[in-house]
């Protein structure tokens, strides 16, 4: 328990008529002067630490919970765009081959008249060396 000033004061004529200043002195600085210089016992300290323990514990558990809804949050929206980006990869996949399918038809066509005029070409100018040979003669 604090002392006031005019207690403090009575109790150290007190003492410094028995003991002297000196040791008056060194018995008054164990009796605390105000409240906050009251000294803590240990039974106090463990029950305040036990408290703090508890309502940090709470905390973190409040804390944890929110942040793994939030990570859970994140992880669905990732996950569906995602799908969306599968979705788009495969539509692109499928147009792609439809591409390349008419370029195969495209390019079949085109080797196939390439070949018919060829042979036409060859026939034809099999004809005319075959006419030209009688009149070469």
């Amino acid at each position: 328990m604090a002392l006031d000033a005019r207690t403090r004061s009575s109790l150290y004529g007190k003492f410094a008529e028995i003991l002297g200043d000196d040791d008056a002195n060194s018995l008054m600085s164990e009796f605390p002067s105000v409240e906050a210089d009251e000294l803590v016992t240990r039974q106090f300290l463990r029950a305040e630490l036990g408290v703090t323990r508890s309502e940090l514990l709470s905390e973190l558990g409040v804390t944890r919970s929110g942040l793994m809804g939030e990570i859970g949050s994140v992880r669905s929206e990732l996950l569906g765009e995602l799908g969306s980006v599968r979705g788009e990869l495969g539509q692109a996949e499928s147009r792609l081959r439809g591409e390349i399918a008419e370029l195969r038809v495209e390019m079949a066509e085109r080797f196939h008249r390439q070949t018919v005029w060829l042979a036409s070409t060859v026939v034809a100018s099999a004809g005319a060396v075959i006419a030209a040979v009688p009149l070469m003669a």
